[in-house]
């Protein structure tokens, strides 16, 4: 993905100075007060989904900025080694690949082409020191073109979130596991690993009820999860349930909101396999971050290998 993410004049932010992500960790914690721009902040990650929303974005700002490091394969698709002279004068590709893995800094913008909106690189130029060693005057146009090239594969990134409005409710079996921005789907989802032997129950036994330990750890400690049909009539109504140590078994619907938040987190990464992942959260009881960062994630990490390139978003007021 992008390194960084800057833009100007967004919807009240200031047209003066960039805000943004100047760089993207594993965890990222975005804490203010209401209605001082953390949702604004946030669509700018949601415009990364596509091609035409990071446009729609590009045309409401004043300028967007971002950081690219070219690899090899961009570096010969734009300098070839077949090709020589023009502006660059000698082997096309032995002057890009000087460049291979250098970062630069990109102002993107949308020109109108026709009826169509197109990305454009409207300036390129190198950081980190090497614009005193480098020049990429010569070969301007193919940077800008490469440039272009690298910002759109990276638009197409899957995208969650959950939304401030969010449960986890007792829900009818349905072979469409999907997990909803409401947390709509979660149960059904835990339910289906837990009862179908296609699935391995072992993501929910094993993996969900170490990670809701390790968060919850000292406050509570839970020995098992199930689903169980709680409507009596012929369509099963599937709900939670918890073992906890102190009082037993424990429907879901009858434990706190903050636990009911965690669970459907650790369903959003462990159970909807996505490749990547942004999920932020709104009146996210705020007591809870440090254990994600200094226990769960680290389990998470090493253990759950199969989610790749993942990117934790965080959204809540200020610390309480």
């Amino acid at each position: 993905m992008l390194d960084d993410l800057l833009f100007r004049g967004y919807k009240g932010f200031s047209d003066d100075s960039s805000v943004g992500f100047s760089t993207f960790s594993s965890i990222n914690l975005i804490i203010g007060k209401n209605n001082i721009g953390k949702s604004r902040l946030l669509d700018s990650i949601q415009a990364l989904k596509s091609e035409k929303l990071f446009i729609e974005f590009l045309r409401k700002t004043k300028s967007v900025e971002t950081v690219i490091r070219p690899d090899e394969d961009d570096i010969k698709r734009h300098f070839r080694e077949s090709v020589s002279g023009g502006s660059i004068g000698g082997n096309h590709f032995f002057y890009g690949r000087d460049f291979i893995g250098k970062q630069f800094r990109v102002i993107v913008g949308a020109r109108k082409t026709g009826f169509e909106y197109r990305l454009e690189a409207k300036t390129i130029s190198l950081i980190n020191g090497d614009s005193g060693r480098l020049n990429i005057a010569p070969g301007l146009d193919h940077f800008k073109d490469m440039a272009v090239d690298i910002i759109t594969k990276n638009l197409n990134l899957d995208i969650d979130k959950l939304a401030a409005d969010r449960d986890m409710k007792p829900e009818p079996a349905s072979s469409e596991l999907r997990l909803l921005p409401d947390g709509t789907g979660a149960t059904n989802m835990i339910q289906a690993y837990l009862n179908l032997a296609s699935l391995p129950s072992d993501k929910v036994r094993r993996d969900i009820l170490t990670g809701l330990n390790k968060i919850m750890s000292g406050e509570a400690t839970f020995n098992n999860i199930i689903v169980q049909n709680v409507n009596d009539n012929e369509d099963p109504l599937w709900e939670v349930f918890l073992e906890e140590e102190e009082k037993g078994m424990v429907a879901l619907s009858a434990s706190g909101s903050g636990l009911r938040t965690i669970l459907l987190v650790l369903v959003n990464l462990i159970l909807s396999n996505q490749a990547d992942i942004y999920i932020y959260l709104k009146n996210w009881k705020i007591t809870y971050i440090p254990r994600f960062k200094g226990t769960y994630f680290n389990m998470f990490f090493s253990g759950l290998k199969r989610i790749t390139n993942l990117r934790l978003l965080l959204l809540t007021q200020a610390f309480q």
